[in-house]
Formats: structure tokens, C-alpha cells, sequence
């Protein structure tokens, strides 16, 4: 493959998928900001009102604050992410499906360690989030049980999934550049936990 139509593929690449998403990701992350800063005008208006039924429950003031910046975190840290992975020759060689047998780039290992802790931060603000919904459901439902039960077995379902996804990832992530028959390992390792789920 000639460098002249690997590089019109790689522009290609970046014009098509990841300026899109870098834009909405952005945009999202503006809106989530926007919404973060009214709830805390929010908090400090009943605050100062000092009525004892506009506050809310600590559990509240302490996870909304706390998922915004678990969402800032990943907002950043998958920004990183992008820019060590488009800067790493084996991740573009790996891209285009060309296996190199030269041992992987500074940038390469970059984007494996930003991408793995922006998949921590994303499965733990997932949780933050599902965990503080399903309290607001529980409380609104007068702390009944029953009403909780099947999405706290989803909730958990999930994040052992998010575990085994951030294993998989980084099992995968260091035996793509390693092994050859890496590809082969990854299928029977999702395989076998697709067939536990």
C-alpha cells in the first residue's frame, strides 16, 4: 500500500469519524456543564432558603458533583486518548490492518494506558449514575424493595460486564502487538463470556 493512499485514507478516517464525535462529544460535554451549573445555582438558592424541605438528601449532594467530575475525568482522558492514538504508528498500522513486526511506539503504550483509565472512569461514572437513579426511584416509590430489585441485578450484570470488557480490552490491547494469534484469543475469551452472560 503506497504512503500517498494511506495518508488519504487516514484523512479520510479523521474527517469521517473523528472530528464528528470529537464535535458532539464536546458539544454534549457543554450542555452536561450548562445543566451541572444551573443544578448547583440551584442547590445554593434552597440553601439560602433555608427550608427544610427543599433539601435534598446528602446522598445527592454528594454524587451529582461527584459524577461530574467522574464525567470530566473521562471527557478528558478520552481526549488524550485520541490524540495518542492518532500520533501512534502502530495503532494506524493496526487500523489499516497491517501488522508490523516492529515493536510498538511510545504513543502506542499512551494509548493504551489513557484508554484503559478513560474506560475505568466511564464504567464507574456509569455506575455513580445508575446507583443515584435507582436511589431516586427507591425513595419515590415509598423504599419499596421490589420496585429496585430487577435493576440492581441490571446494574450489577453491568458493571461486572464493564470489568470484564476493561480485562478484555487490555488483554487484547498488549497480545495484538505481542501475539500473532491474538486475534484467535480474544474471539474464544469473548465467546466464553458472552456464554456466562
Amino acid at each position: 500500500m503506497s504512503t500517498d493512499l494511506l495518508d488519504s485514507k487516514f484523512i479520510e478516517f479523521i474527517a469521517g469519524t473523528v472530528v464528528p464525535s470529537t464535535i458532539a462529544t464536546s458539544f454534549f460535554y457543554g450542555f452536561y456543564s450548562f445543566l451541572f451549573c444551573i443544578y448547583i445555582q440551584l442547590q445554593s438558592r434552597a440553601s439560602r432558603s433555608r427550608l427544610g424541605n427543599s433539601r435534598r438528601p446528602i446522598f445527592f449532594r454528594i454524587f451529582i458533583p461527584a459524577l461530574f467530575i467522574l464525567i470530566s475525568l473521562h471527557v478528558i482522558l478520552s481526549a488524550i486518548t485520541l490524540y495518542e492514538g492518532l500520533r501512534s504508528q502502530t495503532v494506524i498500522n493496526r487500523l489499516y490492518r497491517k501488522y508490523p513486526l516492529v515493536e510498538p511506539d511510545a504513543h502506542y503504550f499512551g494509548f493504551c494506558n489513557f484508554n484503559l483509565a478513560a474506560t475505568t472512569m466511564f464504567i464507574v461514572a456509569s455506575t455513580v449514575a445508575d446507583t443515584t437513579l435507582l436511589y431516586r426511584a427507591y425513595t419515590l416509590w415509598d423504599r419499596q424493595t421490589f420496585i429496585v430489585l430487577a435493576p440492581i441485578i441490571l446494574l450489577l450484570s453491568s458493571f461486572g460486564a464493564g470489568l470484564y470488557a476493561l480485562v478484555l480490552g487490555q488483554k487484547g490491547g498488549m497480545l495484538i502487538i505481542t501475539n500473532f494469534l491474538a486475534d484467535d484469543t480474544m474471539l474464544n475469551d469473548a465467546k466464553i463470556g458472552l456464554q456466562v452472560l
